[in-house]
């Protein structure tokens, strides 16, 4: 097996490009600007990533608390997966999600 390109940073990235606020780190950006996150899983598609990597950092109950949506956990997760994989289908590429709690 080859080499496999993975790119990160988007939330930093969404940061800069003011749709997430630096601080709680909350990817509500998926719910909120679907588009956004579209727009950038293709740019790093274009860039050379071989995986578009589901925006699901950050996205558990107690940090969605901070933001006072914790009830959107599940949409959230959800909403992310299906943003990831349009553009690996539009794309050709991998998808990939990850579980975490930070």
């Amino acid at each position: 097996m080859g080499v496999v390109l993975c790119r990160e940073g988007y939330v930093f990235e969404l940061e800069r490009r003011e749709y997430v606020i630096s601080g709680p780190y909350v990817p509500e950006v998926v719910l909120d600007f679907s588009e956004a996150v579209l727009e950038l899983h293709r740019e790093y598609a274009r860039a050379g990533s071989d995986v578009v990597l589901a925006l699901t950092p950050y996205a558990h109950r107690d940090k969605l608390k901070v933001v006072d949506r914790e009830r959107d956990v599940e949409q959230l997760n959800r909403q992310a997966v299906r943003l990831a994989k349009q553009v690996a289908d539009e794309t050709g590429t991998l998808v990939a999600g990850k579980i975490c709690n930070t």
